[in-house]
């Protein structure tokens, strides 16, 4: 097969949606499968890709002021149809609904190839956390991304999405096309646990964004520290928050270290570095490192929202609280770290429960919904 993958989000950023993209595109081309990537300006192929025959073709974007990592792209059409047309791909896949994204929906249907839309991000809460002039506050908001995002989804042969929950969000919300649930994966064989000495209670990886919700984290540890608790906290990755993530800490005199923006190779030691994954996210539509830390026998600590119950097993693998509950969540990290053996139990079950996410798994599904569509359209 010859895949085309759209993408307004790429290499050097570092998110959930890029490392679902790279990994499945090395599966891919691992398969023998030709793959291309359509990304913003800055975008590069690491070696590993580039000795698989990956390519990978840049397009001019412009970077948000409130979000420099993200970049937003004006559609040109014809020409990105001109570079698609000499690839000549058996099928599209995109992984965003921005301009790059749209590109990539006209390009199918002038190519009269199957595309089909992994719905990666709950888009209408990230754009809360935007700033778009103020648009991005008012109330209609929500009801005019939804609009969009019915529009451009419903465009495409079918759809996939990381969970059953955000499955059912999108019907909800009157995506008509067929919905396949096909997890994103993780490497199985790279994230693992190891046998090395704990320095840290809690670890927390993604990026440092509003919606991330980090500062609950943080002001759960100043609950504790006002009871005489302190427990150490690592925070990899980078973000807009990161300066009043730190400044809030510091002035706190919390136990809290910020490793900024790490490699892939470095977090499987950063998760067995730490007692316990903890996360306030409330937008995760699977939580690629909700995944990772259970793969490295980390209890988790998270709340009740969106896909994350379909991951975390409240008192089996870990333990929820309901969304923005600080108090909650204190209670739960003295829990955790109070009873090894409740760890211990949870540390297995985790482990377990991530097998079923193994990448070699799920890109069998994925790489099976392309051929069944390229398939069906032929018979069209």
């Amino acid at each position: 097969m010859r895949i085309a993958f759209f993408t307004d989000a790429y290499l050097p950023t570092i998110d959930g949606v890029v490392i679902s993209i790279t990994n499945a595109a090395k599966m891919l081309a691992k398969k023998g499968h030709n793959v291309m990537l359509f990304a913003p300006t800055g975008g590069y192929l690491p070696d590993e890709m580039k000795k698989l025959g990956i390519k990978l073709y840049t397009l001019k974007s412009f970077e948000l002021k409130s979000y420099k990592e993200y970049k937003i792209r004006i559609p040109t059409f014809s020409h990105v149809l001109k570079i698609a047309r000499q690839f000549n791909p058996d099928i599209i896949h995109i992984h965003s609904p921005g301009g790059i994204g749209l590109e990539g929906i006209y390009c199918a249907k002038r190519l009269k190839v199957p595309v089909i839309a992994t719905s990666h991000t709950v888009f209408s809460g990230f754009v809360k956390h935007v700033k778009l002039l103020g648009i991005e506050k008012m109330k209609f908001t929500e009801e005019v991304v939804w609009h969009l995002l019915r529009k451009f989804f419903n465009s495409c042969n079918a759809i996939v999405s990381p969970s059953q929950p955000m499955k059912d969000e999108l019907i909800a919300y009157g995506i008509e096309k067929p919905i396949y649930v096909i997890s994103n994966g993780i490497d199985i064989k790279k994230f693992h646990i190891m046998d090395i000495k704990k320095k840290y209670d809690l670890v927390h990886v993604g990026r440092l964004s509003y919606a991330k919700n980090i500062d609950v984290v943080i002001k759960a540890l100043k609950i504790l520290a006002d009871k005489g608790i302190k427990p150490s906290l690592i925070i990899a990755g980078r973000g807009p928050e990161m300066k009043n993530l730190k400044n809030f800490s510091v002035s706190n005199k919390l136990n809290v270290k910020f490793l900024g923006a790490v490699s892939q190779e470095e977090l499987v030691k950063i998760y067995n570095s730490a007692e316990i994954f903890i996360t306030a996210s409330t937008i995760e539509t699977e939580g690629i490192v909700l995944l990772e830390a259970m793969a490295c026998g980390k209890p988790i600590i998270a709340v009740n929202a969106l896909a994350i119950p379909s991951v975390v097993k409240n008192n089996v693998n870990g333990l929820l609280s309901e969304p923005f509950d600080s108090k909650k969540i204190a209670r739960n990290i003295e829990k955790l770290l109070k009873n090894k053996s409740l760890r211990k139990k949870m540390s297995k079950k985790s482990a377990e429960f991530a097998k079923k996410y193994d990448l070699n798994i799920v890109n069998k599904q994925l790489e099976n919904l392309y051929l069944s569509l390229i398939k069906q359209a032929k018979i069209i």
